[in-house]
């Protein structure tokens, strides 16, 4: 997954794109599972065959741009990379839920004890990439060290012996996947020259050289390019010439030192640079000249790492400037950094008279209708806080915003600059007349009236819709022109409608006489596994958008719910049977948590809300599965159906949750929608095992 995110686009479309196929790979090997009498091979030669397979995936993704003939550092289009999740899915995943039923038979048919067990090894998988693997390995030293371990795991497993053949040919191909993870680094990104590479908690760290200037990028996303004095002059004058004086700075988001070189031109008292990833300073600093790098050390500058986000809700300090820099919010981790939410704490860490200041990409002539709805949702979304704004128009935007009155007159610009002695070589004279022409502020000013730009908010992060879409405009295909028309798909038909499909459903279904209550609980394993994936995702986001970055925990998220599944499995078989009464029970416990969910979205829940909530909804959705997956096996012998249907709903949720629901209406109306389809399913329930099912007291 991490490599996927690092190859396609880095946000969590591409997250929920590879979640959703992995998951669809695994409900059809599951399904297609129940059609196969009798599986050939052992279960450690089934491993293998995953292992191997698995392996071709991860070297297909770290050359995937000689495969699909694109640029080192392109982002291919969301076509490609839903078409590259579903190769993926049947290499991968697919034998994975084959070999789950595998497991089941070998072991009697006893689905439960192979889901609680599947668990608790997902929890554990959690919580050793988290603390383990990322801090210390690279994605493909990782997947050799796993790879390794599970081979010596089927040493003793029943069956034929293996040869020492065989056992030497696995031993070399691990070793050839540790030995070729630089150098296959190295060749992607050829013409180019990959200095160095690293893997953190936030991401991938790669230093590219292009000619004479380095580029860092983070996670296959280009973070800064360094030097280049044109940006950097860009970001830090237009904002400083307003406010020469300000003595405290800050600086949010990376930067190879350029920022603060100019900053360090005026005579600011201190300047506080927020890095998120600790890492990543020290890792340009051994490789930068020694002169660039003093930057860093100077005494007025001050490093500090964290979110900075959380850095300025709890810190008591207050600044006359702060300047954004974290990036173009093309996922939803950056988007956080562009809502009214965040605004309204950067307002409140403001001296009187204090500025904010970012960059957008922008345009020198024509403004597209979406790159114009983009612009003007980050200018109404700052207006709606401060009350004084301006844009300097330009190929890149530079936003100002502040409560003082901002002084955006070139003649008077180019006097400061003169006054202070700036020793400037792109901000100057003819560049600051061209930039603020009069007719082309004009032209911007009327452009943004026109277009339709609703406010950013955390828990609608329609700037991250925007991406999305100006993202899918560079290429073309059905997949692009889906994500280009987003904005179209009126509210009824993508929340309404399939809820009002879904009480049909259940209504045709209740109608049928002699309905087994197995069958009929089919539906509501699919409508399970569905509300468990996106409800998941909504955690995660909630989390993410109030509380810092998610990326350094995600992998510890997920572990948590696969405990709390695990827990609920184990509950489950303990049981002495299944009973319509307890089914119901815990669809209603399910209803409930998804009140508690809506309800937790309004407000700005404590850091320990989403972790708990988590391992809640774990302990319901295993216990639910278990019970509901026995009573169905009671008159069914198709051991993957039920498993299966929860991965399908799993893969719909994912997929049409992170590409369409939350882009487009946000967290709190795909929590309604949860919430709706969850009363609609226990009310199926409490019907239809009443009249189907004499045998089972209720």
């Amino acid at each position: 997954m991490r490599e996927f995110y690092i190859r396609f686009s880095g946000n969590e479309l591409s997250y929920g794109v590879l979640l959703s196929c992995w998951l669809l790979g695994s409900g059809v090997g599951s399904l297609a599972a129940d059609r196969i009498k009798r599986e050939r091979g052992t279960a450690a030669g089934w491993i293998h065959v995953i292992l191997g397979l698995q392996a071709l995936g991860l070297v297909g993704l770290r050359l995937s741009r000689f495969i699909l003939g694109t640029l080192p550092g392109q982002t291919p289009g969301p076509g490609v990379m839903l078409g590259a999740a579903l190769l993926l899915s049947i290499l991968a995943a697919a034998p994975l839920g084959l070999v789950f039923v595998v497991f089941a038979r070998r072991l009697g048919g006893d689905v439960p004890r192979v889901y609680l067990y599947e668990s608790l090894g997902a929890a554990a998988g959690g919580g050793l990439v988290r603390f383990g693997l990322i801090p210390f390995l690279s994605n493909g030293h990782s997947f050799a060290v796993l790879a390794g371990a599970l081979v010596l795991s089927t040493m003793g497993f029943k069956g034929r012996r293996r040869s020492p053949s065989w056992i030497v040919i696995t031993g070399m191909a691990l070793l050839l996947i540790t030995a070729g993870d630089r150098p296959s680094q190295k060749w992607a990104w050829t013409p180019f020259h990959l200095i160095a590479s690293k893997d953190t908690r936030y991401g991938q760290l790669q230093l590219i050289q292009e000619g004479e200037q380095f580029s860092l990028y983070s996670s296959g996303i280009k973070a800064f390019t360094f030097p280049d004095p044109a940006a950097d002059e860009e970001a830090v004058h237009f904002a400083m010439l307003q406010n020469p004086a300000a003595a405290e700075i800050l600086v949010l988001g990376s930067s190879g030192g350029g920022l603060l070189r100019e900053i360090l031109k005026y005579p600011a008292r201190r300047i506080d640079l927020i890095e998120i990833d600790p890492e990543t300073i020290s890792f340009l600093v051994r490789r930068m000249p020694h002169s660039a790098a003093r930057v860093f050390e100077n005494t007025r500058v001050r490093i500090l790492h964290g979110d900075g986000r959380a850095f300025l809700k709890e810190t008591s300090e207050s600044y006359d400037m702060i300047l954004l820099n974290p990036g173009v919010p093309t996922d939803a981790r950056i988007n956080r950094f562009f809502t009214r939410e965040f605004f309204q704490i950067v307002r409140s860490r403001l001296r009187d008279g204090g500025l904010v200041c970012f960059r957008s990409p922008g345009a020198e002539t024509y403004l597209s209708p979406t790159r114009a709805s983009s612009v003007a949702s980050m200018h109404n979304t700052l207006r709606s806080v401060f009350s004084r704004l301006g844009i300097v128009p330009g190929p890149t935007y530079v936003f100002l915003a502040g409560d003082r009155p901002l002084v955006l007159d070139a003649g008077e610009l180019e006097r400061r600059i003169e006054r202070l002695g700036l020793d400037t070589k792109y901000v100057a004279s003819g560049f600051i007349f061209d930039r603020l022409d009069p007719l082309r502020v004009e032209q911007l000013r009327t452009r943004l009236k026109t277009a339709e730009g609703p406010v950013n908010l955390d828990h609608r992060p329609i700037g991250y819709l925007f991406n999305i879409m100006l993202w899918a405009a560079e290429t073309s295909g059905p997949v692009s022109s889906l994500f280009r028309s987003l904005p179209d798909r009126p509210r009824p038909m993508c929340l309404e409608l399939p809820l009002l499909i879904l009480g049909g459903l259940m209504t045709i279904l209740l109608g049928k006489k002699g309905r087994r209550s197995g069958s009929l609980l089919l539906l509501p394993l699919f409508v399970m596994g569905l509300t468990s994936i996106l409800a998941e995702i909504l955690v995660i986001l909630s989390f993410q958008a109030t509380h810092g970055s998610l990326y350094g925990e995600l992998a510890l998220l997920f572990s948590i719910f696969m405990l709390g599944l695990a827990a609920g499995a184990w509950t489950g078989r303990r049981r002495h049977g299944p009973c319509d009464r307890e089914i119901r029970f815990l669809q209603a416990v399910l209803l409930l948590l998804m009140a508690v969910l809506r309800v937790g979205l309004e407000f700005d829940a404590p850091p320990v809300f989403h972790p708990l909530f988590l391992a809640l909804l774990g302990i319901v959705n295993g216990w639910l599965f278990v019970s509901a997956n026995t009573v169905y096996l009671e008159t069914r012998d198709r051991l993957g159906r039920g498993y299966g249907l929860d991965l399908l709903g799993g893969c719909a949720g994912a997929l049409v949750g992170t590409s369409l629901l939350i882009p487009l209406f946000g967290l709190a109306p795909v929590a309604n929608l949860l919430l709706a389809l969850n009363a609609m399913t226990w009310i199926y329930l409490t019907i239809g095992l009443r009249l189907s099912r004499p045998s089972h007291p209720a």
